[in-house]
């Protein structure tokens, strides 16, 4: 506890940019694709448009990690292990945690800290609600003031999201602190008090953001599940078997079938994270679908030449299908 005190003493770099990888990009797998999420949530201008595809620039980056929350395919990577917070939420038996940004001066020695909260995803949230955890406190003290405010106010919406469509599924308190009052395990204390009551609850543990570095290599760019689908599988498996077909409503897409559907493999094929394929052959051939894999890309639906593919999105996600633009 004293040596890991020490540390965060130490100022705190820059927040760390993401990189794109080109190969990922929905718009590089298909041209007829218009994915725009990443441009919406940037608000640095470090994403932008040439000849119809994605370009980064590093130096206008503010690392808020908006685009790697939204993007379906991770063309957008970070070197935050998402799995491995996950991974080390769920392991950890005790009544509080608390998770911030890299940014900050920690509450406590044995915080987990990301490279911003704009990191997650619903799915990443769902999962934290339902690790068995008395309650997860997310440190925004400060956020307010930060370039990156955005991604704080989007965090708070997504939270929001989470907590009222998948509440029955929530066992551990997702709480919000933002300054002296504002977190509800000690409303009427003072700062000093708080971190007390704060550090009393809390295991003496060696955590930090290098423990969830990444070891995925960003130049990947073949056929691969993104992290938000192996969250949602992890939840899937981990949930009792009379609740599942509730939870998959919530959280999954849900992809159906004209009877223009002739079996072929054009879905198949375009599909990136695996969640289509075809099963037998001939007459008896059947197109099978993973909903747990499925990121919602919408690829399916823009390649399908008889236009019998149709995607609807989990209630969870709150997106809107990705549109497609003209070769011309």
């Amino acid at each position: 506890m004293q040596i890991l005190s020490l540390f965060n003493n130490i100022p705190v770099e820059q927040a760390p940019v993401v990189e794109l990888v080109q190969g990922r990009c929905l718009r590089r797998r298909l041209n007829t694709c218009g994915c725009h999420l990443c441009l919406e949530v940037c608000t640095s201008e470090a994403l932008f448009l040439v000849d119809r595809q994605i370009q980064f620039d590093g130096e206008k980056c503010t690392g808020c990690m908006r685009c790697a929350a939204v993007c379906p395919n991770e063309a957008l990577v970070t070197e935050c292990d998402l799995e491995e917070v996950q991974r080390t939420v769920q392991s950890l038996a005790r009544e509080q945690l608390v998770i911030s940004c890299t940014r900050k001066k920690q509450l406590s020695a044995d915080e987990i800290a990301v490279p911003c909260l704009g990191i997650f995803a619903e799915e990443s949230l769902l999962a934290f609600g339902m690790s068995g955890c008395q309650s997860i406190v997310f440190n925004l003290d400060g956020c307010s003031d930060c370039e990156n405010r955005d991604a704080a106010t989007s965090f708070l919406t997504t939270r929001r999201r989470v907590l009222d469509i998948a509440a029955e599924f929530l066992c551990t308190g997702l709480l919000i602190f933002e300054g002296v009052g504002s977190c509800s395990i000690n409303t009427s204390a003072d700062r000093r008090a708080f971190l007390s009551c704060l550090q009393a609850s809390l295991a003496t543990i060696a955590l930090g953001p290098s423990s969830f570095l990444s070891t995925d290599s960003p130049k990947t760019s073949g056929r691969r599940i993104p992290v938000r689908a192996k969250i949602i599988e992890k939840v899937f498996a981990d949930t009792a078997i009379e609740s599942r077909a509730k939870l998959l409503s919530l959280c999954t897409h849900r992809l159906t079938l004209s009877a223009a559907c002739n079996r072929c493999p054009l879905c198949t094929g375009i599909c990136p994270t695996g969640a289509l394929r075809i099963n037998g052959s001939g007459t008896d051939k059947q197109l099978l679908f993973t909903s747990t894999r499925c990121s919602g890309c919408g690829l399916c639906v823009s390649f399908c030449k008889q236009s019998a593919v149709s995607l609807s999105f989990s209630p969870l996600s709150a997106k809107e299908p990705i549109p497609a633009i003209s070769k011309s």
